[in-house]
Parts: structure tokens; C-alpha cells; sequence
């Protein structure tokens, strides 16, 4: 199952399901959301996108059920992957984060106080076989 922020309306009560794991992820880029989409679905798990910082908090703020959020670094405008983690720090959102980018060199790596929640960082592109061992790992599921 796949949402998106306009059809969760800040309320997915409707579509828990309390055997899913429900994954939010935040990729403004079409191609690589679907590609991350696929790959979630596949694995049984229901995906929730969002494109901003806006869309993020929103979607956390409704107190749903997710269990972790894939996330890009660079999104379009001014939104920043590293600076959406730290406002969800600051907001003591206490959400794993993967991060998925193709800027995850350490000239990118913010400052230490937000990777507490930052619990994992692949590369763009990505092998999927790899992709879904890291998520596995970081929702501790075996």
C-alpha cells in the first residue's frame, strides 16, 4: 500500500494495519521514491511519502504508526534531510531515520548531537539486496 500526504490527510487510522510496518519516506525525486516504494512493498511493508520538512511534521504529528523513515538529504527548496532530523530531535520525535542519498560523504555529515537518531546511511545508487539488509537491521526485524 502506498500513501501520500494529500491521501493521509494527517489521519491513516483508516489504513493500519497492525501487521504492516508502515515506512515513511521522504524523497522528493519520482523515480527513486518508486524504485524505494517497490522494493518496501515487496518486502509487506505500506509506504507514506513526503517531499518537505512541512509534509514530515505533519505526518509525525498525527501520531501515526510509523516505524522508521527513509529519507533523502537534498530535497527541493531549501528542505535538508540532516536539518529535518534535528528538527525532529529537537521535537523529541523518537523515530529511527535511514538515511538514502547520493551525498552521504563526510563533508555532508551534520553536526553529532542529531545521529542519535540517524541510525543508517547507504549510498545512491544502492544494491536492493543490500537496501532491505540495512532496513531490516536498522527496524531490528530478522
Amino acid at each position: 500500500m502506498d500513501l501520500n500526504i494529500q491521501q493521509a490527510g494527517g489521519n491513516i487510522t483508516e489504513f493500519r494495519n497492525r501487521n504492516k510496518i508502515i515506512i515513511l519516506v521522504v524523497e522528493d525525486d519520482e523515480v527513486s521514491y518508486i524504485l524505494i516504494r517497490e522494493i518496501l512493498n515487496s518486502m509487506g511493508m505500506t509506504t507514506v511519502r513526503a517531499t518537505s520538512k512541512d509534509e514530515v511534521l505533519k505526518l509525525v504529528n498525527t501520531k501515526n504508526d510509523f516505524r522508521l523513515i527513509v529519507m533523502d538529504v537534498f530535497l527541493n527548496g531549501s528542505d535538508n534531510g540532516y536539518a529535518i532530523a534535528n528538527e525532529l530531535s529537537d521535537r523529541k520525535v523518537d523515530l529511527p531515520i535511514m538515511i538514502v542519498s547520493a551525498f552521504t560523504t563526510s563533508v555532508y555529515l551534520p553536526e553529532r548531537r542529531i545521529l542519535n537518531n540517524i541510525k543508517e546511511v547507504m549510498d545512491k545508487p544502492f544494491d536492493i539486496s543490500n537496501f532491505k539488509e540495512l532496513l531490516l537491521k536498522t527496524l531490528k526485524v530478522k
